[in-house]
């Protein structure tokens, strides 16, 4: 009996508390505190819901993935397969991660190829932005940069294998924010 009364002045005290801060001075008159201990327990559990259930809409957003979705596309370059998997809807100044994934005419992965990336604006060359991509694994390798204007852009994957050059061209639209 000692606990459930207990309990009871907590909840009250806990529920009142909530009210004075969450309602302001002026909403504590037509504040009724709860007369019984199940209604004190109905009161603190509606209001430890509301409470998570607001915590959980403040934060579960930045629970999101930072960027958007990629896809990747394949080109076929003289029996060299060329994929790029890049964000779909890139953001302006930041840094944006471009995968290459490089595979013979069998399928087999490339791993001693040099790779970089020659991104250019058609309609206003920004000059020179070659980030250099490194090796992962598994023919894999990985580039990063940033686009610094709004508009289309030209990704062209240029790898260097056996003494010779590929290159591949993709192509991205950066949106305004």
């Amino acid at each position: 009996m000692i606990l459930i009364t207990r309990f009871y002045s907590n909840a009250k005290e806990f529920v009142e508390k909530w009210v004075a801060l969450t309602r302001g001075a002026a909403a504590r008159k037509h504040y009724r505190p709860a007369t019984t201990y199940v209604e004190s327990l109905y009161c603190a559990k509606n209001y430890l819901l509301l409470f998570f259930l607001s915590l959980m809409l403040v934060y579960l957003p930045a629970c999101a993935p930072v960027s958007p979705a990629s896809r990747p596309e394949e080109q076929l370059v003289d029996n060299l397969r060329i994929a790029l998997e890049a964000n779909i809807k890139p953001q302006l100044n930041v840094n944006e991660v471009f995968m290459i994934t490089l595979r013979d005419a069998q399928g087999q992965p490339i791993a001693n190829a040099d790779v970089y990336l020659d991104l250019d604006m058609p309609a206003m060359p920004m000059g020179s932005n070659q980030p250099i991509a490194e090796y992962i694994q598994n023919g894999q390798y990985r580039a990063e940069t940033a686009y610094t204007m709004t508009g289309d852009w030209t990704i062209d994957v240029v790898v260097n294998h056996n003494d010779k050059e590929y290159r591949a061209r993709f192509e991205r639209i950066v949106p305004e924010n």
